[in-house]
């Protein structure tokens, strides 16, 4: 009936929605795994780039104090002896303003950190040593610090230094790094101070080559190591820990380090906050997806479910049509059945009155001729 073809036409458009449906939940329970996924790996990513910043954060404090702490250091002279502190504060404040001096070897000389404590070692309390421009410039100075009952220094004279080059070549020596004051660097001017401070030390790896070069060259010559040990002409070795808090020529080298490292360390975590401002609102904008999505499945599913409902209600309305339909075809051949019936039956009566008429009719003309 058309009625049944509109249902069953009904039906095949709620087939199709839900074959629609059911391919658009399994696309969207892909994405919103896809995205939850994306999100673990977001937060693992902001939690890494969060403890990241938080560790250099403190890195970061601990070179500012320590850059404060060191330059405290270098501004009151710590370490430098009483003598030394005397001759540059008083040539600070003017007292010494004819003197032409220069500072300590400690200020003068760069030294690689590689180099550092061999340098330093081989230096000894020269390090301290004040660099002036002549003679009458420590005369100066030792006036001063007579007058001020300041004690010693020693005073180095660019006018009247002198050095010699050591003669022996260890080039060819296993270990052998270079002679201590071609490791430095230096103004021009101080040259003469490098070679002669250091003009004789040799600079070897470690320990094991220095004592094979001493006993070669007979115990003449003056190593260090890079660990510190030092080997003096004669034999006498000296060596042991090395306190590098101490360190007056590391001390100026690591201020200018972290001076370098600090905006370093400021732009590395300003790029952190980038990222993790970044990771925040990729968080915040998957959340959203995430949130819509899962929307999606819960209205797809509701969908499906009006859906599915509708199917078996016009199922059912089919089916109720075709019991209808299928009754009224029983019904149908019933009472055809009967009309074939009755028909068969008026034709056999029919029959029967002929036949009886017949009879009659015939007594009729019997009787007739016997009257």
């Amino acid at each position: 009936s058309a009625e049944r073809q509109t249902l069953c036409d009904k039906n095949d458009e709620i087939d199709a929605e839900i074959r629609r449906k059911t391919a658009f939940a399994q696309q969207t329970e892909t994405t919103l795994a896809t995205l939850k996924t994306e999100q673990d790996e977001t937060q693992v990513a902001l939690s890494s780039a969060q403890q990241e910043m938080n560790r250099q954060t403190v890195a970061l404090s601990e070179k500012r104090s320590r850059k404060k702490l060191l330059e405290t250091m270098e501004q009151s002279l710590e370490g430098y002896a009483k003598s030394v502190k005397t001759v540059l504060r008083e040539h600070e404040k003017g007292a010494l303003s004819t003197a032409q001096i220069y500072g300590p070897v400690s200020k003068l000389i760069r030294v690689p950190s590689r180099y550092s404590t061999a340098i330093e070692i081989a230096l000894g309390g020269a390090v301290q040593n004040i660099v002036v421009q002549s003679e009458q410039d420590a005369k100066r100075a030792i006036a001063c610090l007579k007058s001020n009952n300041a004690g010693r220094a020693t005073f180095l004279p660019l006018t009247s230094l002198k050095y010699k080059h050591t003669e022996t070549n260890l080039d060819h020596e296993d270990g052998y790094l270079g002679m201590a004051c071609d490791l430095v660097s230096c103004d021009d001017r101080f040259l003469p101070v490098a070679k002669f401070l250091l003009g004789k030390t040799a600079v070897i790896d470690h320990i094991d080559h220095a004592i094979s070069i001493s006993k070669k060259y007979k115990n003449t010559l003056r190593l260090v190591t890079l660990e510190g040990e030092l080997f003096n002409p004669g034999g006498a070795m000296s060596g042991g820990s090395f306190y590098r808090q101490a360190s007056l020529m590391g001390r100026e080298n690591e201020i200018k380090s972290l001076a370098e490292e600090i905006p370093k360390a400021e732009s590395e975590i300003k790029k952190l906050e980038e990222m993790i401002k970044a990771l925040n609102q990729t968080i915040e904008e998957t959340a959203v997806r995430i949130r819509k999505t899962t929307e999606a499945i819960s209205d797809n599913r509701g969908g499906l479910l009006i859906l599915e409902r509708d199917r078996a209600h016009n199922e059912l309305l089919i089916n109720q049509i075709d019991t209808a339909r299928r009754r009224v075809e029983e019904e149908q051949k019933s009472l055809d059945a009967k009309i074939a019936e009755t028909i068969s039956n008026q034709e056999n009566l029919e029959k029967e009155i002929q036949d009886t008429e017949r009879f009659v009719s015939q007594k009729y003309d019997e009787i007739q001729q016997k009257e």
